[in-house]
């Protein structure tokens, strides 16, 4: 629980699966143009903490299980040091298992779920359109490629607030509001 004045960070967990494939595009051409595709089936799992006031985390483990969400823990406590963590996630199967649930309470992350089929309250899903979108437009060959793609494109859009612009107006404003009014 968290007490008015206590010092904790709060930011927004989701996990994700990065694949590579180009999108098709149409561009003009003298001649018969070239059509480079990759239909290589490689996928990175991603788990991504996007803070709205502290360390942004991005992990990709070799799978998504309860074992890797429970690494993910670890990595977001190392990177915000003693202060509390809040996260904000989703329903996902793995979120609610045993070692999970424990794993937090150890750490000291107070996991808090939003309602089911309600992408529109989590930021971070914006972060993973915008990696996929421009992951989409690029030609990688190897999953290293598209794990340090990914790793560069996460810290690069983590930084900016404009995702949490319409969070923050929305539920931060009518928390003020209803403190004011009272």
């Amino acid at each position: 629980m968290i007490r008015d004045g206590e010092d904790f960070v709060l930011g927004f967990a989701k996990e994700s699966a990065q694949h590579i494939n180009v999108s098709t595009s149409r561009v003009w051409s003298l001649g018969k143009p070239v059509r480079k595709v990759n239909s290589d089936r490689i996928h990175a799992n991603t788990f991504g903490f996007y803070a709205m006031n502290g360390e942004s985390v991005i992990l990709i483990p070799d799978c998504s299980k309860s074992a890797d969400m429970c690494a993910f823990l670890y990595a977001v406590r190392k990177a915000n040091g003693d202060r509390k963590v809040v996260m904000i996630l989703d329903n996902g199967p793995i979120h609610h298992s045993n070692a999970v649930i424990f794993t937090a309470e150890v750490m000291d992350i107070t996991l808090v779920f939003l309602p089911p089929y309600s992408p529109q309250l989590n930021p971070i899903e914006l972060i993973w359109k915008t990696i996929k979108a421009r992951i989409s437009n690029m030609f990688l060959l190897h999953r290293d490629h598209l794990v340090a793609a990914v790793q560069e494109l996460f810290t690069q859009e983590s930084t900016k607030d404009s995702y949490l612009t319409s969070w923050k107006r929305t539920f931060l404003m009518d928390h003020v509001s209803k403190k004011l009014g009272s």
